[in-house]
């Protein structure tokens, strides 16, 4: 998991308090903190909670301690992990480490042709929110087109494409009930709706990353439907 927590034991600035009780120096987990008190104040960290962040991309010149941001709006809103960072500061030093024995050049993990291939999601809100468009494109192959949910080549195989996405809607669903069995059984009642809201489970975050690809392919399926 690309999720760090750490715990919150002092007041953040933006709570109006001062003296030593309160953080001086900016912190990734302190300015995230602030971020959803101003988001939602409600369900904000406290004093004495653990902050659960990830780092995403920024533009050139950001802070580091501004690139932290919380998993579930990260995952919501499709901003991209900078996996840059943690291939630097989280997994470049203890691979090194644990390979050095056995690689002579332990920098050839890192860098080659195995790191090129590179996923970077089209985030819906944020600061790269603002250069990018987003343009129709066919559901098979990614072409960009006007209208419809295939372009003229892929027209062609659209039985085939339903019945791919459908495959992959049903597969989700699958992993959905799963994931979500699992927290039932977690919480004791496998008859009432998961109530759950640890974000240091690795569960809680690939139940909510398994529901959106539901979503989305879903979505793709509607798209054939009202175009095919």
């Amino acid at each position: 998991m690309l999720v760090i927590t750490k715990a919150l034991g002092k007041r953040t600035a933006q709570e109006g308090k001062t003296g030593k009780n309160t953080y001086t120096a900016k912190q990734a987990h302190v300015e995230l903190a602030q971020k959803m008190q101003a988001r939602d104040a409600a369900t904000a960290p406290s004093v004495g909670d653990r902050v659960a962040y990830v780092m995403i991309k920024g533009v050139k010149g950001q802070k580091a301690y501004e690139l932290a941001e919380d998993p579930l709006y990260a995952l919501k809103n499709n901003l991209p992990i900078d996996f840059e960072y943690y291939l630097e500061k989280q997994l470049k030093l203890p691979l090194s480490r644990l390979f050095d024995a056995i690689i002579p050049n332990t920098s050839t993990l890192f860098y080659g042709e195995h790191t090129r291939k590179k996923f970077t999601p089209k985030p819906t809100t944020g600061a790269l929110a603002k250069f990018i468009k987003v343009a129709n494109t066919c559901i098979s192959c990614k072409t960009q087109i006007k209208e419809g949910a295939l372009c003229k080549a892929c027209y062609s195989k659209a039985p085939q494409v339903y019945l791919e996405k459908t495959l992959q809607a049903n597969q989700f669903e699958k992993a959905y009930q799963e994931l979500w069995s699992e927290c039932q059984r977690c919480q004791g009642s496998v008859c009432e709706e998961v109530l759950c809201t640890n974000r240091d489970c690795p569960i809680f975050y690939r139940r909510e990353k398994v529901r959106q690809d539901m979503q989305r392919v879903r979505g793709e399926l509607d798209k054939m439907s009202l175009s095919w």
